[in-house]
């Protein structure tokens, strides 16, 4: 076959113009429902996404600040129960704070130690809340109101905590804490479960 449809470069001068044209005319371009591409550029476009990654988008470091916390505070509950059902356990043991170091690494032990007193004192109000919307609370009273407020702030019982706890009923918190309470208690009690084979492996336990 001879003739200018068998040159290579020839085809591509045609290709490129018809591609031109469509370009330039949305409504033939509809008509023709053709599109003309060069090999490889799907992969070139996304190779320079590659290139032009800026770093994590806002919605996914919003997620992970959000996930974190909600890991953090069922990690305090965690601690709560460790330490309710082991009292004559040593908070300090290293086998304890090894699990925690994500969440409070570079610390010297004694800021570990006062770190996980807090962290105790913060599932205890957790817990407390429990009683109340049931297990999941943790997990999904959000992050708009910083932790020290109602983990300080909020007594753990009379008029001002009823006041708060009436209030917060009138929200999607109750609902919300039931669809996820399974969920923060698997979480919590596989944990515990990890936690409870560690002590195996203690020296004196």
């Amino acid at each position: 076959m001879t003739g200018p449809f068998n040159d290579a470069a020839s085809l591509i001068s045609i290709l490129h113009h018809i591609r031109d044209v469509l370009s330039e005319d949305a409504e033939l371009s509809h008509r023709v429902g053709l599109q003309i591409k060069e090999t490889g550029q799907n992969e070139k476009r996304r190779y320079d996404q590659l290139l032009n990654y800026q770093g994590p988008d806002d919605t996914t470091l919003t997620l992970l600040q959000e996930n974190h916390t909600m890991i953090r505070r069922c990690t305090c509950i965690l601690l709560y129960e460790f330490q309710a059902r082991h009292r004559h356990l040593p908070l300090d043991h290293p086998d304890v704070i090894r699990p925690l170091t994500e969440i409070i690494s570079n610390c010297t032990l004694p800021k570990i130690r006062n770190t996980i007193k807090h962290m105790i004192t913060v599932g205890s109000r957790l817990k407390n809340l429990e009683k109340v919307f049931g297990p999941g609370v943790a997990v999904v009273v959000g992050c708009d109101i910083a932790e020290s407020t109602w983990s300080k702030v909020l007594p753990k019982k009379d008029d001002k905590f009823n006041k708060v706890i009436d209030h917060w009923r009138s929200t999607s918190l109750p609902e919300l804490a039931r669809k996820y309470a399974s969920m923060q208690s698997t979480v919590i009690e596989s944990q515990l479960c990890i936690f409870e084979r560690l002590m195996l492996t203690w020296p004196g336990v």
